[in-house]
């Protein structure tokens, strides 16, 4: 790693030039929904394929529109709501001091999630804490989730999975949403998108939400961190009668935090503090030509710049990190076969002012290819290879995925794949560390994941059932050392991680009733030879059940229950955690273009500090001192907003 002299961004222009102009207001230009929402008909695009979900390989799990309209008054102000009812996927804080959050598949670091803005990368760079609480889900159709080894298709950082979050159509409604919670919240949200057929496919979306700083059990700790942040979004789609598209779209965040101690009489003895002050800008674009009707030829690129200012306690860290990418694609039919050949580039930077031997450019470039068939004609199979290089690193990846229709209603799946991943920064205990308690970073060796997994699809008219055996292996994953100086190296370990489970879902709709099942059960093992474990605050079971009762146009109606199970915690000895179910219920009422929402979230007041302190005043020095993050910390909580269709 070495540290290249600063570049004058130019993201910031962009942004102003695209806002005076009025015309990056946008839609992705990836393939919409048909006008059912049954997920039969939702036509994804994550595989690089756009096919419908149920004649997919490679198993999609997509949210439609529908879901995201029931869920966008649950949790106005970021899209955790939207996936929380999926199996394998689980949010933690994993700094209690600030609220990041962190996005796990199937029990795998975050840092092996990709999250994907229409098509574009948005993770990266270290952005996994914050990154997922920036995104507003008034603006989205689908989320779409490939659970497994996706590097194949996207790159070094898709070791667990993929996140894609797909934006509106930019014709439509424009949308204004209010909400303000009794933790002290509250958010502003308006989506404006173009109506008259004259103006460009546009959409324009401004967000403000803010959260009060609270101290809930008297410790003169803030569990709640409080901050206000500001963003916007605006995206535009040009195209033509021959099947030509440019998507353009930019982003502007900042955002600032707020937490540690009340004052000097804390339980620590003296004040504590805690703050993180960031400026996100992003743009990016996706041009698309289409040949004729078999042939397209696609090019993608974006750019993100990341300044923010890290205090904790008496250390102030100040970083400017900066990520771009691009992909050239073009795909094309050779009888039975649907195939896709790419090349890719990107770079990745950090700079530290307070550290410049942590500084560090890392480059990268891949070629990749897919080929998607049907031989014999009751199978469908998706081939995937791909070959990087970063810096010294030579990294090769696969994926192999077959559909197998067993009955008109029933469905088989198998994959099975193998992918690298270059090291970074991006720990998720660096989030209650900072860079800045780093000696150095030692590892020089990929991480190495594999992967498979059955799914078992069975529906008809009201019900669906899916069920999913997994297991994933990761070799030479990073983790932290400690030094004899109280600083940390990132090491290799000599051990792997492995990740087993079983998985499932249920669905019935049946008129105004949606009922939905999910769990999940996980056997993690992680260590050496006499000290294997289970992987720290990883739920062995999780599970949620919802049902929805809605009039159109006038009620809905919605209870959920979500179970967390036991989880071992970091420290070896320690008494697991206990297991927890949180009760949530949800009313909405419409008055023409008006809705009305209240809803009570973790209605029964389960809390973490209701079994032990947050504060952990034995904490190693320098980090921040509050324990491991394993259950709600804000407690029961009522949100009551309003929702304008304009």
């Amino acid at each position: 790693m070495r540290y290249f002299p600063h570049r004058p961004a130019y993201l910031p222009a962009t942004i102003a030039t695209a806002l005076l102009f009025g015309s990056i207001l946008a839609m992705s230009p990836v393939a919409h929904a048909d006008e059912d929402d049954e997920l039969t008909t939702i036509v994804v695009t994550s595989t690089r394929h756009p096919r419908l979900v149920g004649a997919e390989p490679l198993r999609v799990e997509a949210v439609p529109a529908e879901e995201i309209a029931e869920n966008s008054t649950v949790r106005v102000g970021d899209v955790t709501s939207l996936l929380q009812e999926l199996p394998g996927i689980r949010f933690d804080v994993g700094s209690g001091g600030l609220g990041a959050t962190g996005l796990h598949l199937r029990g795998l670091p975050a840092r092996h999630t990709l999250v994907l803005r229409d098509g574009l990368p948005s993770s990266g760079a270290g952005t996994t804490g914050f990154g997922l609480l920036q995104m507003p889900p008034v603006d989205l159709q689908r989320v779409e989730v490939i659970k497994g080894v996706a590097t194949p298709l996207y790159g070094l950082t898709a070791l667990a999975g993929v996140l894609n979050l797909v934006s509106t159509d930019g014709r439509g409604e424009s949308v204004m949403t209010v909400d303000r919670s009794s933790r002290g919240a509250d958010n502003v949200i308006a989506l404006l998108r173009t109506e008259d057929d004259a103006w460009p496919d546009a959409s324009l979306t401004i967000a403000r939400s803010r959260q009060r700083r609270s101290d809930l059990d008297g410790d003169r700790w803030f569990e709640i961190p409080g901050y206000e942040r500001v963003s916007v979004r605006p995206r535009v789609t040009v195209q033509d009668d021959a099947g030509r598209s440019l998507f353009l779209t930019a982003a502007a965040t900042d955002e600032q935090r707020v937490g540690g101690t009340v004052d000097a009489r804390s339980a620590l003895g003296r004040e504590f503090a805690l703050s993180s002050r960031s400026k996100d800008r992003e743009a990016g674009f996706i041009a698309k030509i289409a040949a004729d009707e078999r042939a397209t030829t696609e090019i993608r690129a974006s750019y993100r710049r990341i300044q923010r200012n890290l205090r904790i306690d008496r250390r102030s860290d100040d970083t400017v990190q900066e990520a771009s990418w691009f992909e050239l694609t073009h795909g094309d039919s050779i009888g039975a076969h649907d195939w896709l050949l790419g090349i890719s580039g990107a770079r990745e930077s950090l700079q530290f002012q307070a550290r410049p031997d942590l500084a560090y450019a890392r480059t990268q470039s891949g070629v990749f290819l897919t080929d998607s068939f049907s031989i014999p004609a009751d199978w469908s199979w998706q081939v995937a290879a791909r070959y990087d290089t970063a810096q010294s690193l030579r990294l090769g990846s696969f994926r192999l995925a077959a559909l197998r229709k067993l009955a008109a209603s029933t469905d088989l799946r198998l994959s099975i794949g193998r992918g690298e991943s270059a090291p970074s920064y991006d720990l998720d205990e660096l989030a209650d560390l900072g860079l800045g308690a780093l000696r150095a970073s030692r590892a020089d060796r990929a991480e190495r994941a594999s992967g498979a997994s059955v799914d078992l699809d069975w529906k008809d008219e009201d019900l669906e059932l899916v069920a999913a055996v997994f297991h994933s292996k990761v070799d030479h994953w990073l983790d932290l050392r400690r030094t004899s100086d109280g600083r940390y190296d990132i090491v290799n370990t000599a051990y792997p991680l492995r990740v087993s489970g079983v998985e499932g879902v249920a669905r019935y709709v049946d008129g105004p009733w949606h009922v939905m099942a999910s769990w999940t059960r996980l056997w993690t093992q992680f260590g050496g030879a006499g000290a294997s474990r289970e992987l720290p605050l990883t739920p062995r079971y999780t599970g949620e059940l919802a049902a929805l009762y809605e009039v159109a146009r006038a009620w809905r109606l919605g209870l959920e229950f979500a179970f967390t199970g036991r989880q071992q915690r970091d420290e070896v000895g320690a008494p697991s955690t206990p297991s927890t179910c949180e009760i949530s219920v949800l009313a909405a009422r419409h008055f023409g273009n008006v809705t009305v929402f209240v809803n009570a979230m973790n209605l029964n007041d389960v809390r973490q500090t209701k079994h032990e302190s947050f504060l952990r005043v034995a904490a190693p020095v320098g980090a921040i001192p509050t324990r491991d993050t394993w259950s709600s910390l804000t407690g029961r909580t009522i949100n009551l907003g309003v929702r304008i269709e304009i």
